[in-house]
């Protein structure tokens, strides 16, 4: 009896514990403004490790690739998408702004396209994989379906969704051909011709980073890129040709006044979508290099070609 005893008493202060770390986090993300959270989380050596592989390959791809230095560290990268993932869920009240203001640039765009339907979203991997696919949920105001096998949407997706500004996210696992809500590729496809959802697919994901977080490889397409033959997947090409709808590329970046932006980089139609791809991505992380997030992947969109 003691022992059990004992057991519920520990039980209760570690659940005490945790709630009061949540209630601690929530209060800071929907309080303080995000940039300051991020300016002093820098000077927390524990949030990551100051030195690996990772940092080593963050800095060594980007040199090798662009024939010049990085000005972002991989460890201020990490903590910049730690900081604004927890900012989404919690709804901080300046990234909500931002965030708003970036919707209704593409809004304004999409309505001086005067489309007939809505387009495939198509961000690259700038400065926060989880806002780039949250953003169009903002600009529809329809549920969002991430094609993605990165367990960092999928951990996102059940937290937002009891989040207080109305976000529904689910993840669509390529390699199971299944939705975190269980939606089948047939579901998805009837959705997305009644425009019932709004489509997100990462152009620029790279062939290791999804091999490794799917153990097995993805389907991929032959093209050239910065000068050599590169592997590009071909989840855009196809959902784009079976449901014919365009395609909307576009980057976040951080602006001159230290604000979230977004940069519209192309408009494709999905006939053209083959010939304009690797353009479109090359021209992307040349711009927005010191935005990108996937340099630590060494092997860059070579891995197997």
């Amino acid at each position: 009896m003691l022992a059990a005893s004992t057991t519920r008493h520990t039980t209760t202060r570690l659940w005490a514990s945790v709630k009061r770390k949540a209630d601690w986090r929530k209060w800071l993300f929907s309080h303080l403004d995000y940039r300051v959270i991020i300016r002093f989380t820098r000077f927390m050596p524990a949030m990551v490790a100051a030195k690996g592989p990772c940092h080593q390959g963050f800095e060594q791809t980007h040199r090798h690739i662009l024939g010049r230095a990085n000005p972002t560290r991989y460890r201020d990268c990490i903590i910049r998408q730690k900081v604004l993932r927890n900012s989404l869920v919690y709804g901080n009240p300046a990234l909500m702004k931002q965030l708003a203001q970036c919707a209704s640039k593409i809004r304004q765009f999409i309505d001086g396209q005067a489309l007939p339907c809505l387009p495939i979203f198509a961000p690259m991997h700038t400065v926060s994989d989880v806002l780039a696919g949250a953003l169009p949920g903002f600009v529809t105001g329809k549920p969002i379906t991430v094609v993605s096998v990165h367990d960092d949407i999928g951990s996102s997706v059940h937290t937002q969704q009891n989040n207080t500004f109305g976000l529904a996210l689910e993840q669509f696992d390529p390699g199971k051909l299944q939705g975190d809500n269980g939606t089948t590729l047939a579901s998805l496809v009837e959705r997305l011709l009644d425009q019932q959802t709004s489509l997100v697919i990462f152009p620029d994901a790279l062939p290791e980073c999804t091999t490794r977080l799917a153990g097995r490889a993805m389907s991929t397409q032959t093209m050239m890129l910065f000068g050599k033959t590169a592997a590009i997947h071909t989840g855009l090409a196809t959902f784009s040709r079976v449901v014919k709808h365009p395609v909307l590329f576009y980057c976040l970046f951080i602006n001159g006044q230290n604000e979230l932006d977004v940069d519209i980089l192309d408009y494709t139609a999905y006939r053209e979508l083959h010939g304009k791809l690797p353009a479109i991505i090359e021209h992307a992380i040349q711009k927005y290099s010191h935005e990108w997030l996937l340099w630590h992947y060494t092997s860059f969109f070579y891995f197997h070609s």
